[in-house]
């Protein structure tokens, strides 16, 4: 991140803290386990590779993280949030016509967590860029 800005470490740390309410590197782990949960909830994706396409090169760690932040783990995530889906569900499937087409974005649209982060902070204009 500090390649896009042009200010020290301190003085980023200071901005984004003053901008977001806390410090980027708290940031970057909010929204991989942010991206995590969606790709629990919207996909079969076995937890290491979410693990891994979510930034985690260790599945225990992140499932330690997730559940230490969400208070359950991975796949009680997925469990509950495949089983809130199910009535709504139910209620397409009765109707004409059957269920609609699925609209969920595939996991190589999604973009990668510092980009979404740096943007973030640029729209919000706390931090000037080099170019």
């Amino acid at each position: 991140m500090l390649q896009n800005v042009n200010m020290s470490r301190a003085s980023l740390h200071r901005h984004f803290n003053a901008a977001i309410g806390r410090p980027p590197k708290a940031e970057i782990l909010r929204v991989r386990l942010e991206r995590a949960k969606r790709f629990l909830a919207e996909t079969e994706i076995p937890v290491c590779e979410v693990a891994a396409r979510t930034g985690f090169q260790n599945p225990e760690h992140f499932s330690y993280l997730f559940k230490a932040r969400s208070g359950q783990t991975p796949g009680k995530f997925r469990a509950a949030s495949k089983a809130a889906h199910q009535p709504l569900l139910a209620k397409v499937k009765g109707k004409a016509g059957g269920l609609p087409p699925n609209p969920r974005p595939q996991p190589s649209n999604l973009e990668p967590a510092s980009a979404s982060i740096s943007a973030s902070v640029m729209e919000r204009g706390s931090v000037r860029s080099r170019h």
